[in-house]
């Protein structure tokens, strides 16, 4: 079985792989919809440790059916490290979720493939041009636009806790970068899970309150989502490039908008718009880029394979 990367062209579907693409932006626009209804009545702490139990309980089959292969790690510190970022990043989203509008708390996750691009500098060793210095600092601008202070319906503070968390979420990504040919997906998903599972175990324990069956079945349903939203991507990426499907990343401030006000009763504004459109066209602009490079060092390859 060769890579999906090598592929011909003819055997891809894009149509089917931009399918995939959408249905997991619509599944994280309802992970947000459930976090936030999930919020209001449940601490942090409960929310995230029951989202990772079920997440952790729908993969574990899946780490059966692998004939223990997907057991087996090299690094056990890298999980502890991941499931605290994780962790510390999903309370911070669930916290803000509470009072932030899910339009606003999308804008803020557009911002992740701009702090990745900084966090790569001193992570993983990558040069920053002049360039994306400029991208980064429209990107952020854009940021700005959306949670201008002193203006907004919503309370700041727990809006820049969600940035906090975005910031956690992009420095997950570099640690992705570096691990991922190390473990297999099934194995980082399984043991980020459990780590964070268990790191939420004592917080929530004492602040716990019993949970009706309808609620449970929410929580159920949050952490099999999580692990769906993955599954989706991957099955996106069997029949398209990745490059392919970056325009439709945006579709899930479309998506958030219209459940904000479906689910929540939640106003739009120009402003909203506004900096959500800086922000997605300069990590439109930084994947551009990225993708061009990659033909480039491609082309390099090449050259000086045949000489």
């Amino acid at each position: 079985m060769i890579p999906n990367s090598q592929l011909p062209i003819a055997v891809k579907r894009p149509l089917l792989g931009i399918f995939w693409f959408c249905l997991s932006l619509v599944v994280c626009s309802g992970n947000d919809v459930l976090m936030k209804y999930l919020g209001n009545d449940f601490h942090n702490f409960q929310v995230v440790f029951l989202r990772f139990f079920f997440g952790t309980l729908s993969l574990l089959p899946w780490m059966i059916f692998s004939r223990k292969k997907a057991f087996r790690t090299r690094s056990i510190g890298f999980y502890v490290l991941r499931g605290t970022l994780l962790f510390g990043g999903v309370c911070l989203w669930c916290q803000g979720l509470r009072t932030t509008p899910i339009a606003v708390a999308s804008s803020i996750d557009f911002s992740i493939p701009i702090l990745t691009m900084l966090l790569a500098m001193p992570f993983l060793g990558e040069r920053i041009s002049a360039k994306r210095w400029i991208v980064a600092g429209l990107g952020f601008l854009g940021v700005w636009i959306v949670l201008h202070p002193g203006q907004n319906s919503f309370p700041f503070r727990p809006a820049i806790g969600m940035m906090a968390a975005a910031l956690m979420f992009a420095y997950l990504d570099i640690l992705n970068k570096k691990y991922l040919l190390q473990e297999g997906v099934l194995t980082i998903l399984f043991y980020t899970a459990l780590l964070t599972m268990l790191l939420a175990a004592i917080p929530a324990l004492r602040i716990w309150r019993p949970i009706p069956s309808g609620p449970m079945l929410l929580f159920f349903a949050l952490g099999c989502g999580a692990n769906l939203i993955l599954y989706c991507i991957l099955k996106a990426f069997e029949q398209v490039e990745v490059s392919a499907v970056v325009p439709f990343r945006y579709v899930e401030l479309i998506l958030a908008a219209l459940f904000g006000y479906l689910f929540f009763d939640e106003g739009l504004s120009l402003r909203l718009f506004l900096g959500a459109s800086v922000i997605a066209l300069s990590s439109l602009y930084l994947a551009w880029e990225e993708l061009r490079e990659a033909k480039e060092s491609d082309k390099n390859h090449s050259s000086f394979s045949c000489c």
